[in-house]
């Protein structure tokens, strides 16, 4: 379906639309599901994350078949609108736009609480205030300079979130982490479902990519590669941080930062701040 894009430019790549997938699925929930997973689920915590991923897979096949029918900008909000009419569109549009407010926001502040570690100074309230309105107003100049330059900027802080992810996970591969399960069984189905829950939060945001798809050069093309590419990577990457955290964390259901201790644990306190910086950059 056409429809005019007035004033946008089409200029993003795939490899842009590959970063912004990776980007929007490999945030902050990354740094705290390995814990989290493994005090719900225990030894069956990476059948739990391959079930989460399943279930991605098959929404992301879903939304990959709808938007090979479109080259405009909206993602979901067009697609309901298409599909049911403008009621539905409407209401998916709205809660769409309300859930990524609410996203930023939260993220915004773990980004701090991870800043604070670095920079002890952000503890205060001002300096925290000061550091997210300068940080949101940054962002909002780079995206208004235009498209090339908001893709730039992700590009970079994608290529920085993983940098030092990439090395953690393959540790995981290297010290063989499916060895070293958690020994601990699971409470019972409710804490199955609750383990299900955060390794699924945490593996969304595949949908983000196709909000943009009046910007892209090639979207019917594009936006397929860009998202079940950017599923794949994210669930090979969790599941690898996994496996070296179950290897390298010895109490990682009760650890609060469990890839900053994998990261000590490799390498000592330096692998410790990599891992805290690198979760800045994944919250930016």
């Amino acid at each position: 379906m056409r429809q005019p894009d007035v004033g946008l430019h089409r200029s993003l790549r795939r490899i842009d639309v590959l970063a912004l997938t990776v980007n929007v699925i490999v945030g902050a929930g990354v740094f705290a599901m390995p814990a989290a997973v493994a005090a719900a689920a225990g030894r069956y915590s990476l059948a739990v994350l391959f079930a989460a991923f399943v279930i991605v897979a098959l929404l992301a096949l879903c939304l990959v078949e709808v938007a090979s029918r479109f080259d405009t900008t909206g993602g979901p909000p067009v697609y309901a609108t298409a599909a049911f009419g403008p009621l539905a569109g409407f209401a998916v549009g709205w809660l769409l736009a309300l859930s990524r407010v609410a996203a930023f926001a939260a993220i915004a502040s773990i980004m701090l609480d991870y800043a604070a570690g670095l920079f002890p100074a952000l503890e205060a309230r001002w300096a925290r205030n000061t550091a997210v309105t300068v940080f949101i107003a940054t962002l909002a100049a780079i995206n208004l300079l235009g498209v090339r330059q908001g893709a730039g900027l992700g590009n970079l802080l994608t290529l920085a979130k993983l940098l030092p992810l990439l090395p953690l996970a393959a540790a995981g591969l290297w010290l063989a982490g499916w060895q070293s399960l958690p020994g601990a069984l699971p409470a019972g189905p409710a804490a199955l479902g609750q383990a299900l829950l955060l390794a699924l939060f945490a593996c969304f945001g595949f949908e983000q990519s196709a909000v943009v798809a009046g910007e892209m050069r090639h979207p019917r093309r594009d936006l397929p590669v860009a998202i079940l590419g950017g599923v794949a990577i994210a669930g090979a990457l969790y599941a690898l941080v996994m496996l070296a955290c179950f290897a390298t964390v010895p109490g990682l259901a009760t650890s609060s930062r469990p890839l900053a201790d994998a990261g000590e644990a490799l390498t000592g306190p330096v692998g410790a701040t990599v891992i805290v910086a690198a979760a800045v950059f994944s919250c930016a």
